[in-house]
């Protein structure tokens, strides 16, 4: 494994990853790698797509479809790299490569515990914002609404949703080094959460990068006078909790 990798919400044992492949060049004494996306179990593999540099897959709640980035190939013959950084969506019933966006960069997607909408971090504004849309039987994104509108310098990135569907915590920060949007990197990353339709984004007053969320983000019944976000940190991830 390369680090990056989903288990499907229904406890099948079904995950999806990325994996480190190296494969011989024309020259037998040369090697090149790349990192595939794969789907399936740990005893079989039902999708990969050979070849490609991918990062970031995340599975939609049925298991249906397949998300994650791609920067391009790395064939025996030759190497194509895509003019941004794509999204690409895979049929997993079908085993095969829906569509690929390539209109903008896109990072980090990230599928709703429930139905079809897709969150990711997108590069339409001149800077990276998180996004969300539906994912159409065809791979094609439609409903596209943007949730954060930073101010300018501050990329937001690594959307991860709530149990429930109705939050998103992410990071926020100026990228580091060159402020490649092919490679994005964060100075310093700080915390977030925003409602999913955009509402009610608050800083957590807590550094961290590629941050999860386990348990509910719902308002707690309305007999409470006080209630109050904590970060806790469990496992190495972070969680509000009211």
């Amino acid at each position: 494994f390369h680090g990056e990798f989903e288990i499907a919400r229904d406890d099948t044992g079904y995950f999806a990853w990325i994996e480190e492949e190296q494969y011989t060049q024309l020259n037998p004494y040369a090697t090149w790698t790349v990192f595939e996306p794969h789907y399936g179990t740990g005893g079989s593999t039902q999708f990969v797509d050979t070849y490609e540099f991918a990062d970031s897959p995340t599975l939609s709640a049925d298991r249906a479809y397949l998300a994650y980035t791609s920067l391009g190939y790395h064939a025996p013959h030759n190497i194509g790299e895509y003019t941004h950084v794509s999204l690409a969506v895979a049929d997993l019933n079908a085993g095969e490569r829906l569509k690929l966006h390539s209109d903008t960069h896109y990072w980090d997607p990230a599928f709703a515990p429930s139905g079809g909408t897709l969150a990711f971090a997108a590069y339409f504004t001149g800077q990276y914002e998180i996004w969300t849309a539906t994912v159409n039987a065809d791979g094609t994104l439609s409903d596209l609404t943007q949730l954060t509108r930073g101010p300018a310098g501050q990329w937001s990135l690594a959307p991860a949703w709530s149990s429930d569907g109705d939050w998103l915590v992410f990071t926020r920060g100026a990228p580091d080094g060159d402020a490649d949007p092919e490679g994005p990197e964060l100075r310093n990353p700080q915390l977030y959460v925003v409602q999913s339709d955009g509402s009610s984004l608050r800083a957590l007053g807590v550094t961290g990068e590629r941050p999860a969320w386990y348990g509910t983000g719902s308002d707690p019944p309305v007999n409470y006078d006080h209630f109050v976000y904590l970060p806790l940190t469990i496992r190495g991830g972070f969680q509000v909790v009211k």
